[in-house]
């Protein structure tokens, strides 16, 4: 695991985390989660270059 995917799983745990917080507000929460889709979503096209990349076929 490179020091990019550590950055990237830390920002995801902390969005989720800010989004479980008591007193937020819909618009803070529609942020976050457009966030956390965003971040989850990066992380899943970097895992599948690295697979990719592994196999043979980047």
């Amino acid at each position: 695991m490179t020091q990019r995917d550590i950055d990237l799983e830390t920002r995801i745990r902390v969005a989720y985390d800010a989004l479980h917080e008591p007193g937020i507000s819909m618009s803070e929460q529609y942020q976050l989660r457009v966030m956390l889709v965003t971040l989850q979503r990066r992380r899943r096209v970097g895992w599948l270059r690295h697979r990719e990349a592994e196999v043979g076929l980047a």
